[in-house]
Order: C-alpha cells, then sequence, then structure tokens
C-alpha cells in the first residue's frame, strides 16, 4: 500500500477556460484494503495531476507537464559535468564519454516527452560548456558547427531535440504498423489533433508555426519536429474532413487564409469545437445562401448533430462570440453569403436514381 498512488483529473470551467482541479478544490481521499484485513483500511497517497511519477524509469505528470522529467535530466547532466571538469580526459575519451554515457541515459526518457527546443537547449548549455574544452573546442562556438554534418564541416555530436524528434519518430511508425494497442493509442491521439486543427487535409503536412495555437502535446512536439525538418506523412487511413458542397470551405483554412493573430485562431477554434462544426456548410442554410442565426449566436443546432467525438469544451465567453460574429461577417454581403455554396449533384444523384 505505501508504494500505491493516485490522482483525479476533473476540470473547472470559466469562460471558455479549464483549470485542473487540486486536493485543496477538491478534497477526497481514497482508501483500500490489503488481503484478510477488511476492518483495516489504508489511506492511498494522492497526488495531484501536475506532479510527476516515475514509471519504467520515465517521469511523466497526468497533466503532461515535463517539469518532473526535466528536473532529473538536469541532475543527471550536472552530475556528467561535475565528473568531467578538472579532469584529463583527451578528446576521444571526452567524445566517447558524451556519447555512450551520457546521451543513453538522457535519452531513454525522450520519446515519452515532449521537450520544446528551448528545453533541449537549457540541458544541453552546462554540458557543452565543459565537454568542447575537452575536445580542445572553443566553448562559444556556433552551434551550427557543433552540430551540424560532418558533411558540411560539422561536429555532427547530437542534440536532444533532434534525438527526441527521431526517437519520437521511430516510435509512432513503428507502433502503427504493428497495430498493437499503443498503436491504436496513438491513431485515436493523430485523429483527435485532426478534428483540433480543423484542416482539410493531414495537419502533419501543414506548416506548424501555423497552428501554435494548439496546446502543446506529444502529437504537437511531433509535428513541430516535422515541420522543422521538412518531412512529409502519408497517412491514408486517418479520418480528414470532406466538403459535401461546391464552394465549401474548412472554416479554420479560412480564417488561417485570412492571417488572423495566432490568439483570434485559438479563440474561433474554440467557438467552433463547442458549436461541433467543422465546415462552412456545417452552419449556413439548407440553401446555403445564409449563415444561420443560430451558429452567429452561439447556439448548438439542435437538428444538425455531428457523429463524431468530439473534445469537450466549454462555453466561450461573450468576448469571445464577438469575435466569431465579427469573423464570419467578413464572408457576408448584406446578410448573405458572398459566395453561396451549391449541393453537389453528382453527391445525390445515384442515391435519386435515373432523371427521366
Amino acid at each position: 500500500m505505501t508504494k500505491c498512488f493516485w490522482f483525479l483529473l476533473s476540470w473547472q470551467w470559466k469562460g471558455g477556460k479549464c483549470k485542473l482541479d487540486t486536493i485543496q478544490t477538491i478534497p477526497v481521499e481514497l482508501q483500500l484494503t490489503a488481503g484478510s484485513q477488511v476492518d483495516r483500511p489504508s489511506v492511498i497517497q494522492r497526488i495531484e495531476p501536475t506532479d510527476s511519477y516515475r514509471t519504467l524509469g520515465v517521469h511523466i505528470s497526468p497533466s503532461g507537464s515535463n517539469k518532473g522529467a526535466i528536473k532529473v535530466m538536469t541532475e543527471i547532466a550536472l552530475e556528467y559535468v561535475q565528473a568531467i571538469t578538472g579532469t584529463h580526459l583527451n578528446r576521444a575519451d571526452t567524445l566517447t564519454s558524451y556519447v555512450q554515457h551520457l546521451l543513453p541515459r538522457l535519452r531513454f526518457q525522450l520519446p515519452a516527452l515532449s521537450l520544446s527546443a528551448t528545453d533541449c537547449n537549457k540541458l544541453m548549455m552546462p554540458i557543452l560548456k565543459a565537454a568542447l574544452p575537452k575536445m580542445h573546442i572553443n566553448r562559444n562556438t556556433a552551434r551550427s558547427i557543433v552540430h551540424g554534418p560532418i558533411t558540411l564541416g560539422g561536429m555532427a555530436l547530437p542534440h536532444l531535440a533532434t534525438v527526441q524528434g527521431i526517437d519520437k519518430l521511430h516510435l509512432l511508425l513503428g507502433r502503427i504498423r504493428l497495430e498493437d494497442d499503443t498503436g491504436k493509442l496513438l491513431h485515436i491521439d493523430l485523429s483527435y489533433v485532426q478534428l483540433l486543427s480543423g484542416a482539410s487535409t493531414l495537419f502533419l503536412n501543414r506548416p506548424y508555426s501555423d497552428y501554435t495555437w494548439i496546446e502543446w502535446g506529444w502529437v504537437t512536439s511531433l509535428w513541430r519536429f516535422l515541420a522543422d525538418t521538412n518531412l512529409t506523412f502519408q497517412y491514408p487511413c486517418l479520418w480528414t474532413p470532406s466538403t459535401v458542397r461546391e464552394g465549401d470551405v474548412c472554416l479554420m483554412d479560412y480564417f488561417l487564409s485570412q492571417r488572423l493573430p495566432h490568439q483570434a485562431l485559438k479563440t474561433l477554434n474554440s467557438c467552433r469545437i463547442y458549436l461541433q462544426v467543422i465546415t462552412l456548410s456545417d452552419i449556413s442554410s439548407n440553401n446555403g445562401k445564409y449563415i444561420l442565426p443560430e451558429a452567429k449566436a452561439g447556439l448548438c443546432i439542435p437538428y444538425r448533430t455531428s457523429n463524431l467525438d468530439w473534445p469537450i469544451q466549454g462555453r466561450p465567453s461573450p468576448a469571445e462570440w464577438r469575435t466569431w460574429r465579427h469573423t464570419l461577417a467578413y464572408l457576408e454581403d448584406k446578410g448573405r453569403l458572398a459566395l453561396p455554396i451549391r449541393i453537389l449533384v453528382s453527391r445525390i444523384a445515384p442515391a435519386m436514381g435515373p432523371i427521366l
């Protein structure tokens, strides 16, 4: 019982924004009995959802926070720095200690984390300042040379950000191809982000810089790496939205084309997810000539329900709905759609039978 712990994932919504409950906001406890001692329950330790815990050598948090893992990795890095500082290692031995001793210790956790480039640079800074002089290299040498490929005159010293991206890519591809339980969970996570982004095509092939308003996590960390390295995916099994009318468009694609600030895009996406809509036709009249008043007012349209499993989204604030209506107004001209959308006859003709 002393090794057991539990955490509670519960959310508070205010103005469309969510916040995790803490032990103070929901002070409950869990008691369990062991073996035949049914009359002597033990109180199980409860941890905060933002706290980290160790599982198979990886420090993770229910909230997705990387603070615990960063703390442990920082201790490993400083331990290495203290070990090599003042020693008489030659260039080859220092390189060997970095590649074969330090890197594997740091690399073990990386596939399960979502460290940013800034986090990786902070971890690398004291390591390079201690290791580069041992390699007879100025510690202020440009990092593009230190981590660049040998073919371009670099040292090819592995960087944590690159190692993390490669390892996560191996994990994703390997598990999806195996189609095991982890692969299915990753497929679900990718489908979730696809719906969250509102993109009409595979989000992994789009510039991540346009979608920084999406909450940072495991998938978005990999997406950032793919965008930085100009890698593209072919994943025909992943769900992507489709339009059903001529002239129809995915709402987020339209909002992105307007070059709106990222905070405005985040607000518009929250309104879209609350209404559970994807395309312009989802909020337009049957004749495709105007936007439904319910959609403008931020009311879910009862006779248009989605069969998708949508993320939970609290109702946005009045100010956010004003931003929503103001942006939709650019699609209209005197209360009607400037470019009406029409039903694709080719989509419904087979169901109607031959036209006599």
